[in-house]
């Protein structure tokens, strides 16, 4: 007798969202990984973007000295050695990182901050270097 691959039911897709495994974010090379679960699609997705984009956007957020940042005033970011813009998505891509870590507190729509009493750039270094990498 064969057995049939069991197709997965929604009630065992929405679990395992629920249970936290999206995102999740690793390291390859010098890129951030972000990897998602498309509910249209079902299946994961994967986002990727530079770590020299997490660096102009933390000098952006640190740069706004304690206040709300609202992203659509800083984007597109820009490379400061080409000065082409990065794609903003690749923006989105480290800021989720950041939000995920605690570095960066959402405010709504009324923008992004920085929690006080932390070390930003230290911390988001450790962070980085704690990364799984693949």
């Amino acid at each position: 007798m064969k057995l049939q691959p069991v197709a997965e039911s929604k009630v065992s897709i929405r679990s395992r969202n629920k249970l936290g495994q999206y995102p999740r974010f690793v390291r390859e090379g010098d890129n951030l990984v972000k990897i998602g679960w498309s509910k249209s699609q079902k299946a994961e997705y994967e986002h990727k973007s530079p770590k020299r984009v997490l660096a102009v956007l933390c000098d952006s957020l640190t740069g706004a000295n304690g206040k709300r940042i609202m992203m659509d005033k800083v984007l597109p970011l820009k490379d400061p050695v080409t000065g082409s813009a990065f794609p903003d998505y690749q923006s989105y891509v480290c800021l989720a990182w950041l939000r995920s870590a605690g570095l960066v507190i959402q405010h709504g729509r009324q923008g992004y901050s920085l929690p006080k009493g932390i070390e930003f750039e230290k911390s988001v270094e450790a962070l980085w270097a704690n990364l799984p990498t693949r």
